[in-house]
């Protein structure tokens, strides 16, 4: 069978793709040759402003098996030339992860519970306001 997840992401305003190197990974996610390593991300499309500012990850299906979360998540981070962009998972027995990507970097992000208030205080302690969802 297969474990199935929702994807979402953030792109950190401003954000910068390589845009020759965006349309080699591009090519790499629709290679059929490569299906043994792709799943949820085949087809993937970085749309991209002239000047690479990336404005949108576009897939197929974002419910899907994406056992591909980490190769695409190392692939996008050598493709960016600024920026930073959250990818996010929310499996179907209720586990979420993710990845903050910037240029040549990954980093694993794990999910937390927080009431609303807590919520508030540790944006007043960052000083910037928190993506979440409300369950």
């Amino acid at each position: 069978m297969g474990y199935y997840s929702y994807f979402m992401f953030r792109i950190k305003n401003g954000t910068k793709v390589d845009k020759e190197k965006a349309k080699k990974l591009e090519q790499f996610f629709k290679d059929e040759n490569n299906y043994e390593y792709v799943s949820g991300f085949y087809g993937v499309v970085l749309e991209t402003k002239d000047d690479g500012v990336l404005e949108d990850i576009r897939i197929e299906e974002y419910y899907s098996k994406f056992s591909d979360d980490e190769l695409f998540a190392k692939s996008l981070s050598e493709v960016l030339v600024s920026g930073e962009v959250d990818l996010m998972f929310s499996g179907e027995d209720g586990i979420s992860w993710g990845y903050k990507v910037t240029p040549n970097k990954v980093i694993e992000m794990m999910s937390v519970f927080l009431t609303m208030e807590e919520i508030k205080k540790v944006e007043r302690f960052l000083g910037r306001t928190l993506f979440y969802m409300v369950w």
